[in-house]
Formats: C-alpha cells, structure tokens, sequence
C-alpha cells in the first residue's frame, strides 16, 4: 500500500455503512478544481441550450453530453461532500451564490 501523502484518494467504510473519502496530496483541491470547471461548462451550455436562436437539432445532438455533465457535477460534489467538504465551502469554492 502506498503512503497517504502519494494516494489520490482511499475510501474508508464507516461504523454506519457509509463511506468517507480520504483525499491524498492535492487530490481533494484537484477535485473542487473539476467541479468549478464543470459548473464554468454547465452554465455557459445552459445558456447555448436555451438559447432561441440555437436549431433544435443541434441541442439535440449535444443534450446527452450536457446530461453527462449534470451527472458528473453530482458525482464530484458528492466525493467531495464524502471527504468532509461542506456544501457551503464547495459553493464558496466554486462561487455559486445561492
């Protein structure tokens, strides 16, 4: 097994049958660095998405990539949320306001 400090990250079971995350290195700030860039990504497709003047067959082509990424943001943010990161600090990181 390798030392923490080289890890990305190890998954420990919990008492509860949850688990925890426990980030090596910059694992932990690697990973709220990816949630940034895919809610950066999210909103500017958001916008292309709902934008009248877009054809709707080229929404259509790119709507299974803009759900890919709705189920990544959830992924990560959960990872994190797992490594005993706060909704609050992963909003302030990211700088989502609400």
């Amino acid at each position: 097994m390798q030392n923490q400090d080289t890890e990305q990250f190890k998954i420990e079971l919990q008492d509860d049958y949850t688990c925890k995350i426990v980030f090596g290195g910059r694992g932990l700030l690697d990973t709220m660095d990816e949630i940034k860039k895919c809610v950066e990504t999210h909103n500017q497709m958001g916008k292309w998405m709902d934008d009248p003047a877009v054809p709707q067959e080229q929404k259509d082509q790119f709507q299974p990539m803009f759900i890919n990424l709705l189920h990544t943001i959830s992924f990560l943010w959960d990872l994190v949320k797992r490594a005993g990161v706060t909704e609050d600090g992963i909003r302030k990181y990211i700088n989502v306001p609400f």
